[in-house]
């Protein structure tokens, strides 16, 4: 009788500790494994919730496809409307007619979470914002967001704005997958606006032990939300917790969910490197509202471009061209691999690499499926691979498993 008391009073103990944030009836969380995108930690995640500023994680995202598309750059001006100078805070305090750069904006969309600058922002895209919110829900879709649903740019309170905790995780995920060059915007901890310093409301930013930081976010409907990747040695973690009481019993959460789940997370396979992206340095300097030099935006555009006006000038060159590009995206031979899973059993790295090809059909019909063993802390693991690609290939095909939740690396030669 003494020894049940006993586990029933340290159960008890437990379960208070838990008590402020698990109590509230808005309270929803995931924490998904960022290596491998596996579940480690889920509560209520399907639920319906308000997403508040989480909201801008997909405006940045619509953004950042902007920049690859090439329609955005840098010193790109977005233009304050009268609309967007009179939304509520949090925001910079834009006036009408106003206008910032696009360096500046990204950064006030995820530092400040200013919902006059997502209001521009969307406006400038899309031409409305209820145009642009209607692109943020057509591209939630094709991210497998189905509990999702955008009515506007900032996450003001509508109604019909809603989301889920794995759905806000799976955007995330997306986020640093299909954009990693400009991973580090999430971990800009202030910005600099008219020679001012304005800091983030991410508080783990700085106090927790390997946070990179993402989006917080807070209306009265929804209660203290936020989305934090950490990075513990070889591992990687995605964080979500929604309905927070408060700013200060959310990042407590974040910290317990991080201390149960950090153990069962998988470790980045052994020797492999990322493919190189095109850098984003222009993107991440602080003071975005200063005017970059004429020869900055440079940095952003495609190499193609003066590699095209060569071939323009030299008949030898415009030659050759046809007999290159082909070759590197259709060679047989390549020496680039993509990475589609590591395990500790040799037929679930079979498995693996049978789904993918079901998945991608013909896509992979030169490519060679592989399983190599390597050893990782004593353990024998065995990877399941794709070889004998192009690295336009290995691109190409680890963005399509990416957008369907499956994970995937390009793997340089």
């Amino acid at each position: 009788m003494f020894r049940l008391s006993a586990i029933l009073c340290a159960l008890s103990i437990f379960l208070s500790a838990l008590q402020p944030v698990a109590a509230s009836p808005k309270y929803a969380s995931i924490v998904v494994d960022a290596h491998s995108g596996r579940v480690l930690q889920y509560y209520r995640d399907e639920q319906v919730r308000f997403p508040a500023s989480l909201t801008k994680i997909m405006t940045v995202y619509v953004a950042l496809e902007e920049i690859r598309a090439g329609r955005m750059e840098p010193d790109t001006p977005i233009r304050v409307s009268a609309n967007a100078a009179k939304q509520p805070a949090s925001k910079l305090g834009l006036r009408a007619g106003e206008t910032i750069s696009a360096r500046l904006a990204l950064q006030a969309l995820i530092v400040k979470s200013a919902n006059d600058v997502a209001t521009a922002m969307a406006e400038h895209i899309s031409g409305s914002e209820t145009k642009f919110a209607k692109r943020m829900t057509r591209t939630a879709r094709k991210l497998g967001m189905f509990d999702t649903n955008f009515v506007n740019a900032s996450g003001l309170f509508n109604r019909r704005q809603k989301s889920s905790a794995r759905d806000i995780a799976r955007l995330a995920k997306a986020a640093i997958d299909d954009f990693p060059a400009y991973n580090g915007l999430w971990k800009q901890r202030y910005l600099v606006h008219k020679g001012q310093r304005i800091s983030g409301h991410n508080r783990l930013l700085g106090s927790l032990k390997g946070s990179i930081g993402m989006k917080t976010g807070y209306i009265r409907a929804a209660g203290y939300n936020i989305v934090n990747l950490i990075e513990r040695g070889d591992k990687r973690l995605l964080v979500v917790v929604m309905g927070g009481r408060s700013a200060k019993s959310r990042d407590a959460q974040v910290r317990r969910l991080l201390k149960t789940t950090l153990p069962r997370a998988a470790s980045a396979p052994v020797g492999m490197k990322r493919a190189k992206f095109n850098p984003a340095e222009a993107w991440l300097r602080i003071g975005s509202d200063r005017p970059l030099t004429k020869t900055a935006p440079a940095t952003t555009r495609p190499k193609i471009r003066p590699m095209m006006q060569s071939n323009k000038a030299s008949g030898q060159n415009r030659g050759q061209r046809p007999q290159e590009r082909p070759a590197q995206r259709t060679a047989p031979d390549g020496s680039w691999k993509i990475q589609v899973g590591s395990f500790v059993e040799a037929d679930d790295a079979r498995r693996q690499l049978s789904q993918v090809k079901e998945i991608l059909g013909t896509a992979l019909k030169q490519a060679e499926a592989r399983t190599e063993t390597v050893r990782l802390r004593g353990k024998k693991m065995y990877r399941a691979r794709f070889a004998k690609l192009s690295q336009a290939q290995a691109v190409t095909l680890c963005a399509q498993l990416t957008r369907l939740k499956t994970g995937c690396l390009p793997i340089a030669p």
